[in-house]
């Protein structure tokens, strides 16, 4: 079974959790994973029920899904053609099987 994965979702993780993404902004480090660094701004608005922990669990899932997806990508030969021909597929420019390199 062929396993169907988002390409590039980060701008839209970036608008579903923008409380997140600007909470991040104002940590102390630039590299904060928002676990135990001092001066995190995303853990001090959980310690206050600003945000939900779980919320924070949810986004570095995204974040990270969204990583290796990235990385994925660049890293297979002629991944991002398929990539880009799987994005025109909605545009008629040729077939769904043709995008995902189906083989019969």
């Amino acid at each position: 079974m062929r396993e169907l994965g988002l390409i590039q979702a980060g701008d839209g993780i970036a608008e579903v959790f923008a409380d997140i993404e600007a909470l991040a902004l104002d940590c102390r480090f630039r590299d904060c994973s928002h676990v135990a660094e001092p001066g995190c701004a995303v853990q001090a608005a959980i310690a206050c029920g600003e945000i939900d922990g779980d919320r924070l669990a949810r986004w570095n899932k995204l974040k990270r899904e969204d990583r290796i997806a990235t990385e994925t990508v660049a890293e297979t030969p002629g991944a991002a053609q398929v990539a880009r021909k799987a994005l025109r597929v909605g545009a008629g420019t040729f077939s769904g099987e043709e995008a995902l390199g189906a083989e019969r």
